[in-house]
């Protein structure tokens, strides 16, 4: 566990796979899921991982950096959506997980700040998707490299134990400290 320099810093906290060696690494998509069913001593657990989308059916064609998300990602950090919602819990499961969260620049730029936008259909990738919130201006997430965020939902084929390809963040339970 490493703490983040976040407010609550002494309750959130990255959470990495501890090597042999000594070192760390990512996570495993199987320990993962085991983490968050065992799990005794955090209020929230959530992976991450990067991605990339291509939103087209807008205007030209743009290439989107973006992450796939837990369902309770945000509120690990206690983010609140300007407009919309987050992720509910069970989105965050194959077939569910076509909804996404605009950052407010992304919504801003690309969208004229049209709140008509939620419940509106757009297409990542050649898929649609529906948008159901945009993040508020400013923040941590205002200044993060994504600019979309979507469910991060485990194929059959990533649930394994030898592929460490997940960062995850936690929020330890009142009263739990990080020693």
């Amino acid at each position: 566990l490493r703490p983040l320099p976040y407010p609550e810093s002494d309750r959130i906290v990255r959470v990495l796979e501890k090597l042999p060696s000594g070192g760390t690494n990512g996570i495993s998509t199987l320990n993962y899921l085991d983490w968050t069913k065992q799990n005794a001593v955090f209020e929230y657990i959530a992976a991450e991982v990067g991605w990339r989308a291509t939103l087209t059916g807008a205007g030209e064609p743009v290439s989107i950096r973006g992450a796939r998300l837990s369902a309770h990602y945000f509120d690990i950090f206690g983010v609140k959506p300007a407009l919309g919602r987050t992720f509910l819990p069970g989105e965050d499961t194959v077939g569910k997980d076509r909804v996404v969260l605009l950052s407010h620049m992304l919504w801003e730029g690309r969208f004229g700040s049209d709140p008509a936008i939620l419940g509106r259909q757009i297409l990542l990738n050649g898929e649609a998707h529906t948008v159901i919130g945009v993040l508020p201006k400013g923040g941590p997430f205002g200044r993060a490299a994504a600019q979309i965020w979507k469910p991060l939902a485990f194929q059959p084929s990533s649930r394994t134990r030898d592929f460490r390809w997940l960062g995850a963040s936690a929020k330890l339970k009142p009263g739990v400290t990080l020693e």
